[in-house]
């Protein structure tokens, strides 16, 4: 598979109208907003006469001509002999000694004109090109029967569904597999994980995925609850500020009130919020504002923005005498775990859910063969992360390499079988970086 799309996890059906758009970015990835920009061309204007008739023609209002190569030799060899050979394209940063070293002496004949690329902007372009496509593919497999339209109301097969009828209906998830892998695209879902109120380290399954992966993340923290949906570097960064401000002493009101209440069994944290909102401490009110200064008493408060600071909640705490203190443990852990640890490279090992997705299909694979690993030897042998359950669990993690010798062996006993041929490419699909490292024993090269 050369692309993957990838869904929220529990998702069973796709309607007709949003599988144009799940090729689109499956194929042409959505990039960062901030991703820089690139120099793609380089051209000169000439400002003498005899330029403008060399370059542009006799008679002719001069125009921008692109460098060539015995202009780049020049300026490789003269005002940029002490950069590197310039090739485009090239970063926008990595462009700016090149032209600073040129307008520090530049020519009086010609000037340099830069052309710039968006990497965003093109990618959105090519998704828009890719989405307009597959309306017309996903519309003519309707019509002849590859794909089976089935309502949304009445569950039905409607197979002579036209215009907004037949972008309302729906594929099952089951039948959308086998159609996106006619074009070379694989379907899974995102991985999970669930937000801590009192974040320790980033989850090495997390550091492991590329940042434009998509994640979910659950939460419930104090009276909120639900799941949000992105690329994993936008949650890295929100574990990482998370923790850079309460190792501060800093806790949202709704994670104060998390973790207070997960360390005494029975209270409310509902109401624990609502009466961190109304204390008083030293003659100021306990709950501060995002810029850490306490909130006025005329002022609302926002559970998930609004802070308390941990020192003044012990002394509100001891001033009702409730006998305890705020949970000190993990406080001051300031270093997320690295990529590699331990001797575990955690960009070359994978949740159980990466492994379903990717030998699933044909072993069938699921959860419950990662139940008792005790059972199976050489799938216990596989796990290099044990991992940890509870609210600041961890997904224990696996070597697809290993994983998939297992799978292949003759005497393995659960699910079905699959051939080396197959697993080899299924390896190669799904995990590419695992493969390379062994692609040596593929049966496929020979």
């Amino acid at each position: 598979m050369f692309a993957e799309i990838v869904l929220s996890p529990g998702t069973d059906r796709v309607t007709i109208r949003d599988i144009p758009a799940l090729f689109a970015k499956a194929i042409h990835p959505t990039l960062p907003d901030d991703t820089p920009r690139k120099v793609i061309e380089l051209k000169k204007y000439p400002l003498t006469e005899d330029h403008a008739a060399n370059w542009c023609g006799h008679g002719v209002t001069p125009f921008e001509v692109s460098l060539t190569k015995s202009d780049m030799v020049t300026l490789s060899g003269g005002i940029w002999a002490h950069l590197a050979p310039l090739s485009l394209p090239i970063p926008e940063a990595e462009w700016e000694p090149y032209r600073i070293a040129f307008e520090r002496t530049p020519p009086t004949d010609w000037r340099l004109l830069v052309t710039f690329e968006s990497p965003v902007t093109r990618q959105r372009v090519l998704q828009h090109t890719v989405a307009n496509d597959y309306r017309d593919i996903v519309r003519k497999a309707a019509i002849n029967g590859q794909l089976e339209p089935r309502s949304s109301t009445t569950l039905l097969p409607l197979p002579a569904a036209t215009g907004e009828l037949l972008l309302d209906c729906f594929i099952p998830l089951d039948e959308f597999r086998v159609f996106a892998s006619q074009f070379g695209v694989g379907v899974k879902f995102a991985p999970e994980f669930t937000q801590s109120p009192r974040p320790l380290a980033i989850d090495p399954a997390l550091l492991a995925l590329k940042p434009t992966d998509m994640v979910v993340v659950h939460s419930a923290i104090g009276s909120f609850t639900g799941k949000s949906w992105g690329p994993a570097r936008d949650y890295i960064e929100v574990v990482k500020q998370t923790i850079a401000r309460q190792n501060d002493g800093f806790f949202t009101v709704g994670e104060a009130a998390q973790v207070i209440a997960d360390s005494r069994p029975g209270m409310d944290v509902k109401d624990l919020i609502q009466r961190i909102s109304r204390a008083t401490v030293k003659g100021h009110r306990l709950v501060r504002n995002p810029d850490r200064l306490p909130l006025r008493a005329e002022d609302g408060f926002r559970e998930f923005l609004d802070l308390v600071k941990v020192s003044d909640i012990d002394i509100w705490l001891t001033d009702l005498g409730a006998g305890y203190l705020f949970p000190k443990d993990g406080l001051g852990a300031t270093t997320p775990p690295p990529v590699e640890a331990d001797g575990i490279d955690f960009t070359v090992v994978v949740t159980r859910r990466a492994l379903i997705d990717a030998f699933g299909g044909i072993t069938k694979m699921d959860l419950t063969w990662f139940d008792n690993v005790k059972d199976s030897p050489k799938l216990k042998a596989s796990r290099k992360f044990t991992g940890q359950g509870g609210r600041n669990g961890a997904e224990p993690l696996f070597c697809p390499f290993e994983v998939m010798q297992w799978l292949v062996d003759p005497q393995r006993r659960k699910g079905k079988a699959i051939n080396d041929s197959t697993a080899w490419r299924l390896l190669k699909g799904h995990f590419p970086k695992v493969y390379n490292k062994h692609s040596i024993g593929d049966p496929n090269d020979e």
